[in-house]
């Protein structure tokens, strides 16, 4: 009966180191799943930041075309305007040169020829180099 006692100490023990190894596990699982559950939400975080970050670019270079495009028409506007104008000077001039009798026709006339066979020009040389590609 003496090795009795002697297997009940060994059997606390054991019994003791166990449960004591066991906590140690669980705390350390415990403070492993908050770590990873803490990693996970600055994942997620980062995700949405970097997501809401390619979103505003797309909305700015979406915009930026639109600026520009909305420039280009712009231009093309003052540049029809800018046209009508010269056309309507031209005009105004061969009326006036009319109304005088001084047959100032010819001038405005050479003046509105050489700019036709400029753009007549620039125009051959456009489907020339059309046709070459």
């Amino acid at each position: 009966m003496a090795s009795q006692p002697i297997h009940e100490e060994l059997f606390n023990a054991v019994k003791a180191l166990c449960t004591g190894t066991i906590t140690e596990v669980e705390d350390g699982l415990a403070k492993q799943r908050e770590s990873d559950q803490a990693a996970a939400r600055r994942l997620q975080e980062e995700q949405k930041q970097k997501a809401e970050e390619v979103r505003m670019a797309a909305e700015r270079e979406e915009k930026e075309r639109q600026e520009k495009a909305a420039k280009m028409e712009q231009d093309r506007r003052e540049i029809e305007a800018v046209e009508r104008a010269l056309n309507a000077k031209k005009q105004a001039l061969r009326d006036a040169e009319k109304a005088a009798g001084n047959g100032g026709d010819d001038s405005i006339n050479d003046v509105e020829e050489e700019e036709d066979n400029d753009e007549g020009s620039d125009d051959q040389h456009v489907r020339s180099c059309t046709y070459l590609a």
